[in-house]
């Protein structure tokens, strides 16, 4: 987030018995935040909307570890404490929260930014 108005989101898994990976992109347009701040409270929705989109969509899916930008919204006080209780409210186990580092790895997001035109 922090200034750009798109948030991309990548959740990937181990889907089959051959244990090819599978990959669900979750964009949030930036119409959605030309009109709201680019803070904690924005990154908290867009990530219940995340955990609510992949219980509908993987029910069986029980727990999840987030990697984030380092940007200040995903790590102040209020988005950490507040991403446990909506995944507890999701029915998600969230198992561990980390940062990329500035540049670094972000590889799945960027390559997902990579291929959408706007129109």
């Amino acid at each position: 987030m922090c200034g750009i108005p798109w948030h991309i989101s990548v959740a990937m898994r181990n889907a089959n018995a051959n244990n090819k990976a599978e990959m669900l992109t979750f964009v949030h347009h930036g119409h959605s935040f030309e009109s709201c701040a680019h803070d904690s409270s924005a990154a908290l929705a867009i990530i219940d909307d995340v955990f609510t989109q992949i219980k509908e969509i993987m029910p069986e899916i029980n727990s999840v570890y987030l990697r984030q930008d380092n940007c200040g919204c995903y790590h102040c006080a209020l988005t950490l404490l507040s991403v446990h209780r909506m995944a507890t409210k999701n029915r998600i186990n969230l198992k561990r929260v980390d940062f990329s580092d500035a540049q670094s790895g972000k590889g799945s997001c960027d390559r997902r930014a990579a291929t959408i035109k706007v129109t």
